[in-house]
């Protein structure tokens, strides 16, 4: 469960970052 837990995580982190890259005006509205 921890390491699903963390997976999500990580997954969740790498989306947020790729997002910012890609459209930093969008990021701006979230």
């Amino acid at each position: 469960a921890l390491a699903d837990l963390l997976l999500v995580s990580g997954v969740a982190t790498a989306t947020t970052l790729a997002w910012h890259r890609v459209s930093p005006p969008a990021a701006r509205l979230l």
